[in-house]
């Protein structure tokens, strides 16, 4: 749905450069001087659009960039299934800007 879309994504797009930084320093990784305001943003989106996704679609997220999602089936609690594809895909969009 677009207009939820928009809804999810305009907060992140009004947000500081120090609120993004402190968003990132929040998801566990280190800091990094080379993450600009657009960088963060794209990741609190991507970030953002993963959480709000079904189970089932994020699999599918993950599935397409080769991340194994072995062991979240149906008999994980949904939460904690999402939870570990949406850092596992965060983990991917980072160690490919790592890597290159």
């Amino acid at each position: 749905d677009p207009k939820k879309a928009l809804q999810l994504l305009d907060p992140i797009e009004q947000m500081s450069f120090q609120e993004l930084s402190d968003w990132y320093k929040g998801t566990g990784f280190p800091p990094e001087k080379r993450l600009g305001k657009n960088e963060l943003g794209k990741l609190a989106m991507m970030v953002t659009i993963w959480e709000a996704l079904r189970l089932s679609e994020l699999q599918k997220e993950c599935g397409k960039h080769g991340i194994d999602v072995a062991g979240d089936s149906s008999t994980d609690v949904e939460q904690v299934a999402k939870l570990r594809l949406v850092e596992n895909l965060l983990l991917h969009e980072q160690m490919k800007r790592w890597e290159a």
